[in-house]
């Protein structure tokens, strides 16, 4: 089971920003991280780099879906469902003890 918080890190040391995603009622909020992500996004609209660190205990499954509410979000452009980049490049490491 996944009860630890994973953790995640802007690479550039001048504005690193840890987020913490929680678990609320067994669950991760990953729309709560990407709307989060989004209001790091407007300050930083140049950065495109992330660091995920996950503790060992987390799942494949929640790696990935943490990925994908980092990567990307669906936003309405002229009428259209588009992808709207957030951070794609993305680094992984093992969150610290």
């Amino acid at each position: 089971n996944d009860t630890a918080t994973t953790e995640i890190y802007t690479l550039s040391l001048h504005d690193a920003l840890p987020i913490s995603l929680p678990m609320v009622n067994a669950a991760y909020q990953f729309k709560q991280l990407t709307e989060t992500l989004k209001q790091v996004k407007a300050r930083f609209p140049d950065k495109s780099n992330i660091t995920i660190l996950s503790q060992q205990d987390t799942t494949y499954d929640t790696l990935i879906k943490a990925m994908d509410a980092v990567r990307a979000y669906k936003a309405v452009q002229d009428g259209k469902v588009i992808l709207a980049e957030l951070f794609p490049d993305i680094s992984i490491g093992d969150a610290p003890r």
